[in-house]
């Protein structure tokens, strides 16, 4: 669905935003067989296999996206930023799912894909949270912001891979 509103509805000349927000991975891990069987012979239980069918599915879909903005001439010109809202466990420290402040549930992706804007390369050790993400998007895209967020603007820390002063 992404590709067909980008590929038949953006003026390529203009900007525009799409958010995709699969509900993969998460339960009742109902994923294609061919990703599922992927990990058919890991040695790890079936609910296992489902969750890393499910990252791997969607990895390939990011992949398919990317390789199509830079078919139509867009990756250039185009932030694309891959995050979550929380990890799950999947079994470290003898726990499932989130809910608990460990790495496998709190640390999550914020991969930022910005051309021109983010250098490639850069990592930001710094902890972020959700309430972050808008006021650093706006600002990685020159646009103003009312500033009635509760968020930070981290935009420095993805051009520079530094704090700025007082953070």
């Amino acid at each position: 669905e992404a590709l067909s509103f980008i590929k038949n509805s953006v003026d390529k000349e203009e900007p525009f935003f799409c958010m995709i927000a699969p509900n993969a991975p998460h339960s009742p891990f109902n994923v294609p067989k061919a990703w599922q069987d992927r990990y058919r012979d890991s040695g790890e239980p079936e609910t296992y296999q489902r969750f890393m069918g499910m990252v791997s599915n969607i990895d390939h879909n990011v992949g398919i996206l990317r390789a199509r903005l830079e078919e139509w001439g867009l990756e250039q010109n185009t932030i694309v930023v891959f995050t979550s809202d929380h990890g799950d466990l999947c079994g470290e420290h003898g726990r499932d799912n989130k809910g608990v402040p460990m790495e496998g549930s709190a640390r999550i992706p914020f991969l930022v894909h910005a051309p021109g804007v983010v250098p490639p390369g850069t990592v930001v050790r710094e902890a972020l949270g959700t309430v972050d993400f808008k006021p650093t998007i706006l600002a990685l895209l020159g646009v103003a912001n009312p500033g009635t967020d509760e968020g930070r603007d981290a935009s420095a820390l993805f051009r520079t891979g530094r704090a700025p002063d007082g953070w």
